[in-house]
């Protein structure tokens, strides 16, 4: 049983997009958790595996979507989970009919909670280290984020 088929069984889909405990990839070179690998290692290999593997890695997503606090790490995680699922679905060769944003409640939850980090101040105080982030996604097509972190709301 792979981490993502582990972390759907137990309910534990907020845990895994934030790389706590056993869902945790670390990074050799800085120590950090690898949320990439998450995506492209044991989600690919569960969605190859299971007829509604799209679904169910949707559904995972919009959990962790409604999980988040408002704080730095929450909204790392955030960041660094859409900067892997842009690359990967740009690439092309992963996540193929996956759509974090299929359902409009995703879409909202995800604007909501950006407008909440910006009417907060945090974003302001994390911006030079979230660019590269926002950056990233930019380059792998979606605009998502920036244009929500940089409306009038």
């Amino acid at each position: 049983m792979n981490t993502f088929e582990f972390a759907v069984k137990n309910g534990e889909m907020s845990s895994f997009f934030r790389g706590e405990g056993k869902y945790f990839i670390r990074c050799p070179d800085w120590g950090i958790h690898l949320h990439g690998a998450n995506l492209s290692g044991a989600i690919e290999s569960y969605i190859k595996e299971n007829n509604y593997g799209n679904q169910v890695l949707e559904s995972g997503f919009l959990i962790f979507l409604k999980s988040l606090k408002v704080d730095k790490e929450d909204f790392e995680h955030l960041l660094a989970n859409l900067a892997a699922y842009f690359a990967i679905k740009n690439d092309k060769s992963g996540l193929s009919g996956v759509n974090f944003f299929r359902s409009s409640e995703s879409v909202q939850i995800l604007k909501s909670y950006l407008k909440e980090v910006r009417k907060s101040g945090l974003y302001a105080s994390v911006q030079p280290e979230m660019k590269a982030y926002i950056d990233y996604m930019v380059e792998n097509g979606s605009n998502l984020v920036r244009d929500v972190l940089d409306s009038d709301y």
